[in-house]
């Protein structure tokens, strides 16, 4: 199939093709035309960024009322409300829940859409290398790999029997590594929407400005 404004060959509408021949894109000339669909990905990537950074401040939320609870406890535990711990404890479960899934979300979702953009890119004949390599991604690659490690460092605390108190430094210690853990895990999440947002921008930069050179020629 060839493109009936710019005469590029192998293009079909909607499948990432831009084309600016008379500076009017294939979208706009075609009423009605699907969006392309790593557009739309870029866009529920940028939704799922968001949402993880929101729920990683609500669970930094939770650890600090959690740190204040164990404050509390190991001080004097007649002072704390065992119906108000359990609640609590519920809420940071659900919280851990669903950041979890956001993580499995934004990664699968991120993996699929650098694959559609790579192959938006090669349609268009331009070098995915040099259209995607940006020092944002090899960041957000390396903050994913340091991720796991971080997880682990911050191990569980241990509590000998009963006696919270001998535990407390442990116990503390644990939820102010969990709290800056969060906050590592809130900026790769802020990273994330970067990253998509630059890359965006970038492919339709390098599209746009190697058929407007095709054009002008």
């Amino acid at each position: 199939m060839r493109c009936s404004l710019c005469g590029r060959p192998d293009v079909e509408f909607a499948d990432g093709h831009l084309c600016v021949a008379e500076g009017v894109a294939v979208a706009r000339a075609q009423t009605g035309s699907p969006a392309s669909a790593w557009r739309v990905t870029g866009w529920v990537l940028l939704a799922i960024a968001a949402a993880y950074v929101v729920m990683c401040a609500v669970k930094i939320v939770l650890l600090v009322q959690d740190y204040q609870f164990v404050d509390q406890l190991t001080a004097n535990p007649s002072s704390i409300d065992v119906a108000e711990l359990n609640r609590l404890a519920d809420r940071e479960r659900l919280a851990n829940n669903v950041a979890q899934l956001l993580v499995f979300a934004y990664l699968v979702g991120f993996l699929l859409w650098l694959v559609m953009i790579w192959r938006v890119v090669v349609r268009n004949g331009l070098s995915p290398i040099g259209v995607l390599s940006h020092w944002t991604v090899v960041v957000l690659a390396v903050s994913i790999l340091v991720s796991p490690i971080l997880a682990l460092l911050t191990h569980s605390p241990t509590v000998n029997g009963d006696n919270l108190a001998a535990a407390r430094d442990d116990l503390l210690a644990f939820d102010r590594n969990q709290i800056i853990f969060t906050g590592v895990r809130m900026l790769v999440g802020v990273l994330l929407a970067t990253v998509v947002w630059i890359m965006r921008r970038r492919v339709k930069n390098a599209i746009f400005g190697e058929l407007e050179a095709l054009v002008q020629a």
